[in-house]
């Protein structure tokens, strides 16, 4: 599950970039989650996935940082392939249940 804020911070974090490229890797799917589901909140994740690129990722942590860094090297572009796919998957999954519903803009 990806849990997100207003900010979408989640996708600025390298903790929650790493396991949702392990979650592509293991071909597993995810549910997105906020405090209020709309099409303008899948509009801005699809906007921040796009420039998204896990070497610009923080963590509060510097070690852990390092650790994930290390772990990563040399496919930090094939891993920032994998979670631009991925959520932008879900995120078409979740437009189409949108216009099923009839949810025009929100669905809480």
């Amino acid at each position: 599950m990806l849990a997100l804020d207003d900010a979408i911070e989640p996708l600025t974090r390298a903790w929650c970039c790493y396991e949702l490229f392990l979650a592509s890797s293991k071909r597993m799917q995810i549910d997105i989650r906020a405090p209020t589901q709309s099409l303008l909140l899948y509009k801005q994740i699809e906007n921040r996935a796009t420039g998204l690129d896990i070497r610009s990722c923080r963590a509060s942590n510097l070690n852990d940082y390092r650790m994930i860094m290390a772990a990563i090297a040399g496919m930090e572009d094939m891993i920032n392939t994998k979670i631009i796919k991925l959520l932008g998957d879900r995120i078409h999954d979740l437009v189409q249940i949108f216009a099923a519903t009839g949810h025009a803009e929100t669905l809480v």
